[in-house]
């Protein structure tokens, strides 16, 4: 019973995160595009940094040999290269005033693909 439980409140808390992050960008939307634009860039911040913090819990808890231990290598290689493409986006729109477009952080997002492609591709031979 207890897991349940424990499941149950796992998913109000993704529940009111999502609510959250949504009602967050509506209401910077419609104050300002200037503000729409702050909101945007820094609220990736806890969200790529939470996919790197948990592609690494998932790599020391389960290692990296085993059925599965390419896909979670994989999985940290992606969330590296796209944490590292959002704050290379954040830094050339807000601290540089650039146009980020094409900019350096296109290169890490292209850089995750084939981590992203050769995760699928590792869970995909286990099951097989």
């Amino acid at each position: 019973m207890s897991t349940r439980l424990e499941r149950i409140q796992s998913e109000r808390v993704l529940i009111f995160g999502l609510i959250t992050i949504v009602i967050t960008n509506i209401a910077s939307n419609v104050i300002s595009e200037e503000v729409a634009m702050y909101v945007g860039n820094f609220i990736y911040f806890p969200l790529t940094g939470g996919l790197v913090f948990v592609s690494v819990l998932l790599l020391k808890r389960l290692g990296t040999s085993g059925k599965y231990g390419t896909s979670w290598t994989s999985l940290f290689g992606f969330s590296i290269m796209w944490f590292i493409a959002e704050m290379t986006w954040t830094i050339e729109e807000i601290f540089l005033q650039i146009e980020p477009y094409p900019s350096t952080a296109d290169i890490f997002y292209l850089l995750g693909y084939p981590f992203r492609s050769e995760e699928h591709t590792s869970e995909l031979q286990s099951h097989v």
